[in-house]
């Protein structure tokens, strides 16, 4: 009789276990494998270069922009050539309709009075990305700027 009612209890204990199994919220369903992540990398091609400006001579405001909606970033290098007194600012801009420009949070080249280069990565948003040169007066500078996609 006692085997009987002990037979009983583990019997009762297995079927209540089972129930507690499948009545919890916290457990779901096993996964064949782990979620796929998701980038939000834009990059769909392999880097390419772009050139604003290549030893081009400035006397004035100069906009100059490219396609570059395919990438995410680009490193930008650029050599200024003082000529003569002169204030030059360059600045990286953003337009999807080349009407309405934006921008960026960094400066490529802040008032540089004098001869200078520099290299830097920079985030891309929009469909074109634009360098615009903002120099003080007339006298003549001279500006390559070029990107490198990535």
């Amino acid at each position: 009789m006692r085997n009987k009612i002990f037979a009983g209890l583990v019997v009762a204990t297995l079927i209540a276990v089972l129930f507690a199994g499948l009545l919890n919220p916290l457990s779901g369903p096993a996964y064949a494998a782990a979620p796929t992540p998701q980038s939000f990398n834009a990059a769909v091609r392999d880097s390419e270069t772009f050139t604003f400006f290549s030893a081009r001579t400035l006397t004035g405001d100069t906009r100059e922009c490219l396609d570059m909606r395919n990438f995410s970033a680009a490193d930008i290098s650029y050599v200024i050539d003082e000529g003569t007194v002169n204030t030059i600012t360059l600045k990286l801009q953003f337009t999807n309709d080349g009407v309405h420009f934006y921008d960026s949070a960094q400066t490529v080249a802040s008032a540089a009075v004098a001869d200078g280069d520099g290299f830097q990565r920079y985030l891309l948003f929009g469909q074109k990305a634009c360098i615009f040169a903002d120099v003080a007066n007339t006298n003549a500078v001279i500006v390559t700027a070029i990107a490198q996609g990535k």
